[in-house]
């Protein structure tokens, strides 16, 4: 079973990579944006240890979780460094299925394991302060609460750290389409923009389906011009984007 969670992570890591890569004025500076006000709303017993997680995978023994985010915040709140100064390695946690583990939806109805979709959003009481980066950190809770993902949270991946700032992602199945990375280096001449990169999508899988998240009817590849309040702008034209741009600076 080792092996196969091993190799699981390592498939998971290098998508992850896919997803993000691309060009940047400052790479460190891409963040994640906020996502304020939602874990006092799923707490247990008023805990202060209530993380919020995504779902990754599940096998016998185990539900393991992304919980990158989550060490993410602890590490700045803990340091007083910015969210430029946190690396995107991804971090797992893997969640004992025992006989006492309750899982249920946001809602409020029981929900079992293969009901939740990958990328879904779990959320959990751990101290988050006990997690070792570089072990199989192992977990045991008595209650994960299941919420969908939203459009909000699907851009809330790709905002830009600073504010008055865009990134410039290609949305597809595979790679850029037509464009290539010399193609695209001029959007960087741009003050606005901190970087741009690829957005993978994924048909069926609610987390990654752009397509019917933002009601996408063109083909892809597609661009998405994204701040930190979400999508300002999607088109399937580089002209589009350039003209967006020029009257934004």
């Amino acid at each position: 079973m080792g092996k196969s969670i091993v190799g699981l992570t390592i498939l998971i890591i290098s998508i992850l990579l896919i997803t993000a890569c691309g060009e940047s004025k400052n790479a460190d500076k891409q963040g994640q944006g906020e996502d304020t006000g939602e874990n006092g709303n799923y707490g247990e017993d008023g805990s202060e240890h209530l993380i919020k997680t995504y779902f990754m995978s599940a096998d016998e023994n185990h539900i393991i979780l992304n919980v990158s985010e989550a060490r993410a915040d602890y590490v700045v709140e803990e340091s007083g460094a910015g969210k430029v100064a946190v690396n995107d390695m991804l971090y797992s946690l893997h969640v004992k299925r025992t006989e006492e583990l309750e899982i249920v939806h946001e809602e409020g109805e029981e929900f079992s394991v293969d009901k939740i979709q990958e990328g879904d959003k779990v959320y959990l009481n751990y101290d988050i302060e006990d997690y070792e980066a570089g072990e199989e950190n192992i977990a045991q809770a008595g209650r994960l609460i299941v919420r969908d993902v939203t459009p909000e949270d699907m851009m809330r991946r790709f905002a830009p750290a600073t504010e008055d700032a865009y990134y410039i992602g290609i949305v597809n199945r595979d790679g850029w389409g037509d464009y290539n990375e010399r193609e695209l280096a001029h959007l960087l001449d741009y003050n606005s923009v901190q970087s741009f990169g690829s957005i993978m999508h994924r048909d069926d899988v609610p987390a990654y389906d752009y397509v019917e998240a933002f009601e996408i009817e063109a083909g892809l590849p597609i661009f998405f011009i994204i701040s930190q309040d979400g999508l300002e702008y999607k088109t399937d034209k580089l002209g589009e984007v350039e003209h967006f741009l020029d009257h934004s600076q």
